[in-house]
């Protein structure tokens, strides 16, 4: 009776993240879902950004692998900050326990995981716990939780049930990743196993459904006719009415105009066109992804120098939207990257002329151009 009690809690507590119906590119949309769920899934006010609204409240954020992966690109150390995050953990590591501090949980659903959730309710690790899961969780899982908090008599320390679907992650405004690397390989390779092919259909299948409910409207699907892609499209279909059929949907707050401007979602086998797979792109953002090993918007540059005192220490850079010369120059042919890096370098020579001719002896009526200088050179 009190398994029964603690799911009917749990369904009740459980919530949908959807979006507010606003024109905006799929990598900011999926940035506001993250500070959202910082925010312990209150409306961020308008004007703060990633300023904590909730009363400036101290929060511990749990991480597994892939929602590390999905969270690193998007959001740096001072967002986190702003939003609160005084520490953040992996699910998997020893923690210390932090009774006074609430805990926002962002996983994977996975059975190791809803067990470690269950465990540190148990011993109280934290004041209460926000669960938040980047996938819908599954009936499986959801009974497993209840069972867990109710032997364990902690269901008062779960604040809130939720559902991300945040399974992906946007590299550019125009570009996202499943960050499913074996997938190719589990649809294409002869000595693979049913099971093996029909969970790599069901793990692309849910990732392009939280794509589908981050951008906020049910999109009209068309696929290349047969192979995988068509197998895909279908399983799509019927997974997104299946879950227009329930009333606290994904798509339910989003009653807004985008939200009848339905988009276009055409899917087309890998083997379609294989021929980006083996060029090379003779461009800035092709080069630094085959050369310097880009992922999730970080590259990592090793010191070579024979006499250099560090020459065997590696220097990461995060590269991507809000790197103007990144967004700028991306996709010009490297020679012309060249000649850009020329320019930007003389331009830079020039304010640093500027800035130092004006700081000796400088006069109110010099202090508009010596801050313009010196916003050229922070950009």
């Amino acid at each position: 009776k009190n398994f029964f009690r603690a799911l009917g809690r749990l369904a009740r507590a459980r919530h949908w993240s959807a979006m507010a119906p606003v024109l905006m590119n799929l990598r900011q949309k999926q940035i506001d879902a993250l500070l959202r769920m910082l925010n312990l899934n209150e409306k961020l006010a308008a004007g703060k950004g990633t300023q904590a609204s909730s009363g400036d409240v101290y929060k511990v954020l749990i991480l597994d692998s892939f929602t590390r992966d999905v969270i690193t690109p998007l959001l740096r150390l001072n967002d986190l900050r702003r939003s609160g995050i005084t520490l953040y953990l992996l699910i998997d590591s020893e923690r210390q326990v932090v009774p006074d501090v609430p805990a926002i949980y962002f996983c994977k659903p996975s059975s190791d995981n809803v067990t470690r959730a269950v465990q540190d309710l148990a011993m109280g690790t934290y004041d209460i716990a926000h669960l938040n899961f980047c996938l819908p969780l599954s009936n499986h899982f959801m009974q497993e939780l209840a069972s867990g908090l109710t032997k364990n008599n902690c269901m008062g320390r779960l604040a809130k049930l939720y559902d991300q679907n945040l399974a992906f992650v946007s590299l550019e405004k125009d570009l996202f990743s499943l960050m499913l690397p074996k997938s190719y390989v589990a649809l294409n390779d002869p000595s693979s196993k049913d099971s093996e092919i029909e969970k790599a259909i069901n793990d692309i299948i849910e990732g392009l459904f939280c794509v589908i409910a981050t951008w906020g409207a049910v999109p009209v699907i068309r696929c290349q006719r047969g192979g995988a892609a068509e197998h895909v499209a279908r399983a799509l279909d019927g997974y997104v009415r299946k879950h227009l059929e329930q009333r606290n949907n994904a798509f339910t707050q989003n009653r807004g105009p985008s939200s009848f401007n339905r988009p276009l979602l055409v899917l087309f086998d890998r083997n379609f066109d294989l021929t980006p797979q083996i060029q090379h792109a003779w461009s800035y953002h092709g080069m630094v992804h085959d050369v310097l090993g880009l992922k999730l918007g970080r590259t990592s540059i090793t010191n070579t120098e024979p006499n250099s005192p560090s020459s065997s220490s590696k220097k990461s850079y995060d590269v991507g939207p809000g790197d103007f010369f990144w967004e700028e120059n991306g996709r010009k042919p490297f020679p012309k990257v060249a000649e850009e890096v020329e320019e930007q370098l003389n331009k830079y020579k020039g304010d640093m002329a500027a800035i130092n001719a004006h700081t000796a002896g400088a006069d109110l009526e010099e202090d508009d151009q010596l801050q313009a200088n010196t916003k050229s050179l922070m950009n």
